[in-house]
């Protein structure tokens, strides 16, 4: 069986996203400003994500920085997937704390021998964990989906077939999350940010979807311009 081959591997894409981050540092701050804004009343986390996850994608897919306005970017995925973003960030909560009981549930029977069926919940933990960086750039990808579907077809697939890949991602991301929350202040204007980059990209890689960055800016431009025809068509023929 022959290994799958990437166009970046965790590591690059760390690397890139960094050089990306130096490079359109202004943008990007400005995109993590307002998703940070959109999150001060709390509950409407999930849907604050989702807006500066399209807001970097947005960034990402405007090599020449002439359509997208950071606040424009933010709030139009903020509001398109609104209802999505917190339905499916609230039932991730669910799923995390009833894994969580299920654990401690059986950790806490006196039986040692159903003390290891607690091992079944440790690898849901585990799988819950490695799907994190990917549900809202998954969601976003695929707005024609159903949860359900989004959960199934593009992220736990992904996960299921490249382990190795994601346990690197996330680690990775656990490690900035744990730095940004270690050093505070200014760079929560840019973690965010990073981390979303970080998502995206290593998304985009596992789907074979190109990354922008890597293209010719032209080529990204006609990619477009052919997407939005046939979205044109579509729309026509219905």
């Amino acid at each position: 069986m022959k290994t799958k081959k990437f166009t970046l591997d965790p590591i690059g894409v760390l690397t890139l996203s960094l050089r990306q981050l130096i490079s359109r540092i202004w943008y990007l701050m400005r995109v993590n400003f307002w998703g940070l804004v959109l999150t001060l009343p709390l509950v409407t986390w999930p849907a604050a994500r989702a807006g500066v996850i399209y807001g970097v994608r947005e960034g990402l897919l405007d090599p020449f920085e002439e359509k997208e306005r950071p606040l424009k970017a933010v709030t139009t995925g903020f509001l398109r997937y609104f209802w999505r973003s917190m339905a499916l960030g609230y039932l991730n909560l669910v799923a995390l704390l009833v894994i969580a009981a299920s654990i401690l549930f059986w950790v806490q029977l006196e039986n040692r021998a159903l003390n290891y069926v607690a091992i079944i919940g440790v690898y849901a933990l585990v799988m819950w964990w490695m799907c994190q960086p990917f549900l809202f750039p998954a969601l976003l990808d695929n707005p024609e989906l159903s949860l359900k579907d989004v959960f199934v077809q593009s992220i736990f697939r992904v996960v299921s077939l490249n382990p190795l890949y994601i346990v690197l991602t996330g680690m990775i991301l656990f490690t900035l999350n744990l730095l940004a929350m270690a050093l505070f202040g200014p760079v929560l204007l840019l973690s965010g940010a990073l981390t979303a980059l970080i998502s995206v990209q290593a998304f985009w890689v596992l789907t074979g979807h190109p990354i922008p960055d890597m293209q010719h800016p032209l080529e990204i431009i006609a990619q477009q311009e052919r997407e939005a025809a046939e979205k044109k068509a579509a729309d026509d023929q219905a």
